[in-house]
């Protein structure tokens, strides 16, 4: 956070950042308490100044009648002069560094939290046909089972492995026009956080999100696209992200990916999608998944008081 607040802290860490302020109220804490500073010492430069002003407006009032006196006044009073412009001098500098990197709070507009707690909608095909729908290659909605427990709550979404492909995948559409909060007349960001877990552990698995922006309605998106390559969602898509990851061998705890997304202001349609594979090349050889916690949110700037 300290890199952050001073500017030196790299942008493909910043999720990681986000995530952390989303998650634990002392962090947050922490950043409030040093972007607080940047008031106090706006407002403590605004004290120096005047107190500098009264100063000097009285040295300047003041007359003698000799100028020994006068370079008197002035050799005594110089150090002091001098140390109260350089705390003057500091302070502004340090006003000026924090209001230019911590031009504002960060906050979160979070339009989709899905915990699979309360029977989202699913449909058990190759892509949704509505808007703020699942669709799941093969899977179902679990609780606790084969010693996995959901990260949160009491459901997770299981994904089942397919014999004539490694992956199996889950797709959900966002209409960005319905997104409370969304900042408009302007590009913005979004940012997806999906936990995975395999049914096995000791298994070559492999996690990967990908999400994508359209324009128009979603009768218009080819459910190809999204399991295509590179090159096919490039051509087709407004913008485009992608970031998988591989599970450390033996492990059995949730892991949490990361994705961003730039989101341009004429786009209509957010797709999400999610693979999770046992890379092993039997089919019966390959595991289940589980998926929770799927975080949608929005990040905006609110500005300081």
């Amino acid at each position: 956070m300290d890199l952050y607040l001073d500017g030196g802290l790299p942008a493909s860490e910043h999720p990681l950042l986000f995530e952390r302020l989303e998650t634990d109220p002392k962090a947050l804490a922490y950043l409030a308490a040093r972007s607080q500073l940047n008031v106090d010492l706006r407002r403590s430069f605004k004290r120096r100044k005047l107190q500098q002003m009264a100063v000097v407006a009285t040295a300047v009032n003041t007359r003698y009648d000799s100028r020994e006196r006068t370079r008197a006044f002035w050799w005594s009073w110089r150090p002091l002069t001098v140390a109260a412009a350089g705390i003057v001098f500091g302070m502004f500098c340090a006003s000026m560094v924090f209001a230019y990197v911590t031009p504002s709070l960060r906050k979160w507009s979070t339009p989709l939290h899905e915990g699979f707690e309360h029977s989202p909608k699913i449909v058990y095909q190759a892509f949704p046909t509505a808007v703020g729908l699942w669709s799941v290659d093969t899977g179902a909605l679990v609780s606790s089972e084969r010693g996995a427990s959901p990260k949160e709550g009491g459901h997770m979404l299981r994904l089942d492995p397919k014999p004539d492909d490694k992956f199996t995948r889950a797709h959900y559409v966002v209409n960005l026009h319905q997104t409370p909060m969304l900042p408009r007349g302007g590009g913005h960001q979004a940012q997806f956080r999906v936990s995975f877990r395999p049914a096995f552990v000791g298994k070559p698995d492999r996690y990967v999100l990908r999400a994508a922006t359209f324009s128009g309605e979603l009768a218009q998106v080819d459910p190809g696209w999204m399991k295509g390559g590179w090159s096919e969602v490039q051509e087709h898509s407004m913008s485009y992200a992608a970031k998988g990851s591989g599970v450390v061998h033996g492990t059995s705890a949730w892991h949490t990916i990361n994705l961003s997304i730039d989101v341009p202001p004429e786009a209509d349609l957010l797709v999400l999608s999610l693979w999770a594979a046992s890379m092993e090349e039997s089919p019966r050889d390959r595991g289940a998944h589980y998926v929770d916690e799927v975080i949608l949110s929005f990040p905006a700037f609110e500005p300081l008081p």
